[in-house]
């Protein structure tokens, strides 16, 4: 239980070389796909999912990963900081940008009701739908745009 998961390495602040290498690689293609989904006239969108240690707050998913993870007390990591790379990332490109994470968070923080299964992090029932419903109404008030 000690060694770090190497996707959990996202979070790390700084990050390394070959985390910076990926977002680069991440930035291109999603360039790309909006590029491609232009050209079929398509609208184009970015939906980030959640995480079940970020739903709890970044501080408190932070202090269960280092519980789970002890070696990652000796470096520093930051929760919040892909989905403020990405909100950044789509601004600058005039991407439509839904981070469920924070969404995620005020429903948990405010009902308790779990969204992620325990063992493998994915959504459950409640999460996706919540995020289905969030999806919809997002795509729905670029319309009404």
């Amino acid at each position: 239980g000690n060694e770090i998961p190497v996707d959990y390495f996202v979070y790390a602040t700084p990050p390394d070389q070959r985390w910076e290498d990926a977002w680069d690689a991440a930035r291109n293609l999603l360039i790309e796909t909006r590029d491609e989904s232009a050209d079929l006239g398509a609208k184009y969108v970015i939906v980030s999912a959640s995480t079940p240690q970020g739903v709890l707050g970044a501080e408190e998913g932070l202090k269960l990963l280092k519980e789970v993870y002890p070696a990652m007390r000796h470096l520093q990591w930051d929760l919040d900081m892909p989905n403020r790379r990405l909100a950044e990332f789509c601004r600058a490109n005039d991407i439509p940008f839904l981070s469920l994470e924070p969404i995620f968070r005020d429903h948990v923080r405010d009902t308790g009701q779990q969204l992620h299964w325990q063992y493998d992090g994915h959504w459950n029932e409640a999460g996706n739908d919540l995020a289905g419903k969030q999806i919809a109404e997002f795509i729905h008030s670029l319309d009404s745009r």
